[in-house]
C-alpha cells in the first residue's frame, strides 16, 4: 500500500512540474483608411499577393474607416485593399502588403490607401 502511495505521489509531482504549453501568439491587423465623400460603406478585402485573388473579410457602415482582421499567422504575408461603394459604383484603394512580423505598421502610398497596424497578443 505504501508503494502505491509513493508511486502516486511521484506521478502527481511529475504532472505538477511539467510546464503548461505556451500560449499561441495571436496577431490582429487593424486596417484603417481615409474617409471618402458620399460613400455608403466600405468593403475590406485580403489576399496573399497584390495579384489576388481577393477575398472580402468585412464590410463597414458609412463613415466607419477601420476594421480588425483577427487571428493571423506569424510570418505570413497579407495584402489589404478597401473598396468604397455607393449606388453610383465603387472605388478601390491601392493594395497594401506586408509580412506580419516586421515592421508592424504599413501605410500605402497616395491619398486613398489603407494603413495596417499589426498587434501581437502573446
Amino acid at each position: 500500500m505504501k508503494r502505491v502511495a509513493i508511486v502516486l505521489g511521484l506521478v502527481l509531482a511529475a504532472l505538477y512540474l511539467v510546464p503548461a504549453p505556451a500560449a499561441a501568439l495571436t496577431i490582429n491587423a487593424s486596417v484603417s483608411w481615409p474617409d471618402v465623400t458620399n460613400e455608403e460603406g466600405y468593403k475590406v478585402e485580403r489576399a496573399a499577393t497584390l495579384a489576388g485573388p481577393w477575398t472580402q473579410i468585412g464590410q463597414t457602415a458609412p463613415g466607419v474607416t477601420a476594421l480588425v482582421d483577427p487571428n493571423l499567422q506569424p510570418g505570413t504575408n497579407y495584402c489589404y485593399r478597401v473598396i468604397a461603394f455607393n449606388q453610383a459604383g465603387s472605388l478601390a484603394s491601392e493594395g497594401l502588403c506586408g509580412p506580419t512580423m516586421s515592421p508592424p505598421v504599413y501605410t500605402g502610398p497616395g491619398t486613398w490607401a489603407p494603413t495596417v497596424i499589426y498587434q501581437y497578443n502573446p
